[in-house]
């Protein structure tokens, strides 16, 4: 249903690298989450996306991934995204 919680999943950063300073910076960012996926099925979600920050202060953003299920099915959704975002102060847990 339209409005519904369709994909919930928690991870962390599991690399980073620097591919320019000349012309940015730019810097890629691979991370790993577990997560649920329309409230059943437990999935695995690797993916790595390049930042660029912007003068403005948002930050660009375009990267690719996968989304596997989590119970061996081989079950598998491919992504690229593209995004515009900004650095705020937020929660610490």
């Amino acid at each position: 249903m339209l409005g519904d919680l369709f994909y919930e999943a928690k991870g962390k950063i599991i690399g980073q690298r620097v591919l320019d300073v000349n012309n940015g910076p730019k810097i890629e960012t691979s991370v790993s989450y577990i997560g649920i996926m329309k409230g059943t099925v437990n999935v695995t979600h690797l993916a790595t996306f390049r930042s660029i920050p912007k003068s403005d202060g948002l930050l660009y953003a375009e990267g690719e991934g996968i989304i596997t299920t989590a119970d061996g099915s081989n079950e598998m959704v491919t992504e690229t995204g593209r995004g515009i975002g900004q650095f705020t102060n937020c929660c610490t847990s």
